[in-house]
This record gives structure tokens, sequence and C-alpha cells, in this order.
């Protein structure tokens, strides 16, 4: 439960893209992300490794994508 990087971006920036750049910026060991349902998407997730626990809730809409298991 601790802050450790913050990116700010302008608002053509989504929020999925601002997350890939925080994930960047963190040397330590990140053990799980929470987000609102705004980071629920494929290509931020992807970004995450499978070792970290996503706690993203998906938007009210979603569905199982068959590009994946």
């Amino acid at each position: 439960m601790e802050i450790i990087s913050v990116v700010l971006t302008c608002n053509n920036v989504d929020d999925a893209t601002g997350g890939e750049q925080l994930i960047k910026t963190i040397e330590e060991e990140i053990v799980q992300i929470a987000a609102d349902g705004a980071y629920d998407k494929i290509k931020f997730r992807e970004k995450i490794p499978e070792k970290i626990i996503q706690l993203i809730p998906p938007k009210k809409n979603a569905v199982l994508s068959k590009k994946k298991n």
C-alpha cells in the first residue's frame, strides 16, 4: 500500500498508455497492481508480468478474448 511512482500525462494519452509508462519506471519488485476499469485493456494487461497479481475490474460490457485462453 505504497505509491512508488507517478506519471503525469496530457489529456490525449489514455490511462492504459500512462500505466505502461509507470511499469517501466519501477525498479522494485511489484507484487500486485490495483487500478480502475480504465486500465482494463489487453495492451496494458500484456505489459504486466504474469507473476504480478492484477486487481483491475473489467468494464461492464467486457467479454472474453478469443486471442488467448
